[in-house]
Order: C-alpha cells, then sequence, then structure tokens
C-alpha cells in the first residue's frame, strides 16, 4: 500500500487563506484596466515582444530591435513659421519625422504652398523606407477659389513618395490633399520634405502644414 505522504503542521490554515485571497488579488488586478505612468525611454530593448512607455503623453513601445515606435496616430506638423523653398534638393521639414514599422500605414495630409514669382511645379517628398505597395489619392487646389487641378491616382513604390504640384499662377497659394494606404517593407525614418520644383525660382510651405500617420497593419 502507497504511504501518504505527511504535511507540515507549520502550515496554517490561517496561512492557507492568506494565500487564496493573494491570488485571488492577483487575478482581480490583471483583470483590470492598467494604468502607464509618464516616464523615460527604456534604456534596455525587450528581450522578446515589446516594452511600453509613455515619455510626452502618447503611447510608445520598444520592440527588442531597440527601436522606438508610437501607437496609434501620430500627428505631425511643421514648419513652426512659413519657410522659404528655394533648394531643388528636398530640405528636411522641422516637426515632419517619425519613426515606422514594417507593415501598413494610412497616410493624411494637407500641405499648404505659396508661390514665389513664377507658375512653377513645386514638390512635397514623404522619405521613408522602401514600399511594398501604396494607393494614393492626390488633389491640389487654389485657396480662395477652391479650384482644383483634378484629382489623381498613384501606385508609385518610389520611395521617397514624390508629389509634384501643377503650375500655379505666380503668388497663388494651393493646398494638396494628400489620402494615401503605403506599405513599409521594412522599419525606418518617415520624414516630411520639400523641394523647389525649378533652380533659381522658391515658393513658401506654410506653417504649420500636417501630416496624420495610423498603423493599420
Amino acid at each position: 500500500m502507497a504511504t501518504v505522504p505527511a504535511f507540515s503542521t507549520s502550515y496554517t490554515l490561517e496561512q492557507a487563506e492568506q494565500d487564496i485571497a493573494n491570488l485571488r488579488g492577483l487575478v482581480d488586478v490583471q483583470n483590470e484596466a492598467q494604468t502607464i505612468l509618464d516616464g523615460p525611454v527604456p534604456n534596455v530593448a525587450a528581450t522578446s515582444g515589446v516594452v511600453l512607455f509613455s515619455a510626452g503623453g502618447n503611447l510608445n513601445y520598444e520592440g527588442f530591435d531597440g527601436t522606438e515606435y508610437d501607437t496609434g496616430r501620430q500627428t505631425m506638423f511643421g514648419p513652426a513659421t512659413d519657410l522659404v523653398i528655394s533648394s531643388a534638393t528636398p530640405v528636411n521639414l522641422t516637426g515632419m519625422s517619425c519613426t515606422v514599422n514594417a507593415g501598413v500605414y494610412r497616410i493624411n495630409a494637407k500641405i499648404g504652398f505659396t508661390q514665389g514669382g513664377g507658375a512653377f511645379g513645386q514638390s512635397f517628398l514623404l522619405a521613408c523606407p522602401s514600399l511594398t505597395f501604396t494607393a494614393m489619392a492626390i488633389n491640389f487646389y487654389l485657396a480662395g477659389s477652391g479650384s482644383s487641378s483634378g484629382c489623381s491616382w498613384s501606385t508609385n513604390t518610389s520611395s521617397p513618395i514624390t508629389i509634384t504640384s501643377p503650375g500655379f499662377a505666380a503668388a497663388s497659394t494651393f493646398f494638396l490633399d494628400l489620402d494615401a494606404i503605403v506599405s513599409f517593407s521594412a522599419s525606418g525614418s518617415f520624414t516630411g520634405q520639400a523641394a523647389e520644383g525649378t533652380s533659381g525660382h522658391s515658393f513658401t510651405l506654410l506653417a504649420n502644414s500636417f501630416v496624420d500617420l495610423m498603423p493599420v497593419s
């Protein structure tokens, strides 16, 4: 006949009840919404999965690759004041940069321009990692009258994404509306840029133009 092991008499009923209560408390905590307090960016990457943190109000996560990513919609806007662009080489726009992960993102943007002394096409660019696919609805229209050059559709996968305006009349103000879905094949930097379409001329990029970036999958 098997021998029934003896239990230590030092473990009391009160201790058992306390342990059960503690376990129930842990289960209750795990079933509740947890508060994530503001704090610094983690200085050690997760060995697997992600580490959540909030260093300025917007929830972020650090992946095991050591890169910090934003969650939810990322709204970027800039420059802080109207910026004259005379360079035909793309200029990075202050306030329009973040890190993206590999995957699909939705992009919405409204960018303001004022022509200089000539009727030339001007370029807005999105420097980004390599692209698997894009689907972009692009519309340029004049301030005041709202007259549009017509909405175009692009599936171009060249990086950077380059969007060039029509040659609206000199000194006219116009806007770009962009509604797009794009797929990045790798993680990396995402940056708004602008460039003068014709060397020797200039235009003004209006302050606080903005880009919304939302992860989809």
